[in-house]
């Protein structure tokens, strides 16, 4: 029941295309702005991952490349921004602390 120019790649496309989005890697089309959104990048994760596992034995070698591709791609990129956020917090943390402060280490 394929419509034409519709398919499983065409799906794991527009997923990744909404993935690459809230990772602000390319402008939201709707606002043109853009903006990070990690939790709407770990959603799309998650249910590229359920696809993953739903469609298993089932997808043909292009869709199978895809799907690997595309999750990679925005896992990593995903792991990329939690990372970024972690150094800003510890750095922010450190700053925070001036010397001559009396801190309990427990």
């Amino acid at each position: 029941m394929n419509r034409i120019g519709f398919n499983f790649v065409s799906y794991i496309m527009l997923l990744y295309q909404s993935g690459l989005i809230a990772l602000g890697r390319i402008p939201n089309p709707l606002s043109t702005e853009v903006d990070l959104d990690i939790e709407e990048t770990k959603s799309i994760l998650d249910l590229l991952e359920m696809l993953k596992e739903k469609t298993a034995g089932n997808l043909d070698d292009e869709e199978i490349r895809t799907l690997d591709m595309v999750s990679e791609t925005l896992r990593n990129g995903y792991i990329e921004e939690l990372s970024k956020a972690a150094t800003e917090n510890k750095d922010r943390s450190s700053n925070e602390i001036d010397e001559g402060d009396e801190f309990e280490v427990h």
